[in-house]
Order: structure tokens, then C-alpha cells, then sequence
């Protein structure tokens, strides 16, 4: 078919040139659509990346408004008789046999109503006062400050009459937690995710365990 000149026909010079226009155009068509779409991606991750950088600053901003101190306490009885309890409480050196991640007990000072010794685990060493301020009352544990908490465990025991003959005595146990945390992230991450009372709730469900062995005197 012959290309349309003035007189209706275009010449073969006429439909080369348009010909080299179009391909010349082609390639700058690709780059500008490659060029949108790098910059429609990039667009999209900016508040992810602003979330990435920001997130950390956040989190320190919310802990350092949270208050470094704070008071926990946790309850919960036990089937065995006040003074059972207490020297299971006491008796330090058998912690060990059945508090959970526990490796052994050095003790460092003994005196008669004050014990200082240290617990070692897997990840710390951590030393710890023990007072009986009330014997088979109160007991208070004072922990000496590691890079994460500091603090102290009051422990307060009062022994229950129940009609069961083969329950005589339960024993109401309490446990006082007045901790300091200066990392606020950490502060944050205890607020919201661990518990305040996490550490407490595990000593007592091996507490529970130890009770129910049966094994305690």
C-alpha cells in the first residue's frame, strides 16, 4: 500500500522519519515508567522506615514518663501449717532442688536473724539479704541492684484454721515486691509485655509445685 502524499500519497522518506520518532520515544517511555515506579515505592516505604527510626525514640519517651519505682504483691495459700512454710522459706540452700533456673546458693554471712547470700542462674549472680523482721511472721529479702532491678520481697504468713481434719492448717502467703527499674525501656517492657509481678508468680507456682511433692520436711 503506498503512504499518502499532498495530493493523497506519503512519501517512503516521509514514514522512515516517523518510523526512527517512534522507536526514539519508546526507550524514553520505559525510563519514565521505571522512574514512576521507583518513586511510587519509595514513597510507600517512608513511614515504614520513619516507623523503623522512630519507634525506639518512642518507646524511651513513654518509659522515661513512667515512673522508675513501683509495688506489686501477689497472695495465694498453701496446705501446710505456717512454720512449714517458713522453714521451707528459710532454708535457702535447698532453693536450688526446686526453684526453677536456679544452679546453686553460696551463702556469704550468717547470723541469727540475718542470712546474705548469692543465687546464681544461667544469666546472673545476684546477692540477697535476708532479714526475719518477725520470725514465722515476716521475712524480708532485700536484692542487691543489678543493671536491670533493684528492690525488695517482703514475705508475710498467716496461718488459716479450716473445718477439712485432713487440711488442719493452710497458711495465706503474701508477697511484697518494691522494685526500681531505670532502664525505660525496660520499664515499658514490663508495664506491657513481662509483668511487674512475673518474677513473683514464678516463685510461687515452684513454691506450689514443692508444697505438693510433699516433700518439705
Amino acid at each position: 500500500m503506498q503512504a499518502r502524499t499532498e495530493d493523497g500519497f506519503s512519501s517512503p522518506e516521509t514514514l522512515g522519519h516517523a518510523d526512527e520518532k517512534r522507536k526514539s520515544i519508546l526507550p524514553h517511555a520505559v525510563l519514565s515508567g521505571a522512574i514512576f515506579c521507583i518513586y511510587f515505592f519509595s514513597m510507600s516505604l517512608i513511614p515504614f522506615l520513619i516507623l523503623i527510626v522512630a519507634a525506639p525514640l518512642l518507646v524511651y519517651t513513654i518509659g522515661h514518663l513512667l515512673p522508675q519505682s513501683h509495688i506489686v504483691s501477689r497472695s495465694r495459700v498453701f496446705d501446710v501449717s505456717r512454720t512449714e512454710l517458713w522453714n521451707l522459706l528459710c532454708d535457702v540452700e535447698a532453693f536450688p532442688a526446686w526453684r526453677r533456673r536456679l544452679n546453686r546458693i553460696i551463702i556469704r554471712e550468717r547470723l541469727e536473724d540475718r542470712l546474705v547470700y548469692e543465687e546464681h542462674s544461667p544469666r546472673r549472680k545476684i546477692v540477697v539479704v535476708q532479714v526475719k523482721q518477725l520470725p514465722f511472721r515476716k521475712l524480708l529479702r532485700i536484692l542487691q541492684e543489678i543493671p536491670t532491678f533493684s528492690g525488695s520481697w517482703t514475705f508475710e504468713l498467716d496461718e488459716e484454721l479450716v473445718a477439712d481434719i485432713k487440711k488442719s492448717r493452710r497458711t495465706h502467703l503474701k508477697i511484697t515486691q518494691q522494685g526500681v527499674i531505670k532502664r525505660p525501656i525496660l520499664r515499658v517492657l514490663h508495664m506491657l509485655v513481662f509483668g511487674f509481678h512475673r518474677r513473683i508468680d514464678q516463685f510461687l507456682d515452684d513454691l506450689d509445685k514443692k508444697v505438693a511433692s510433699g516433700r518439705y520436711t
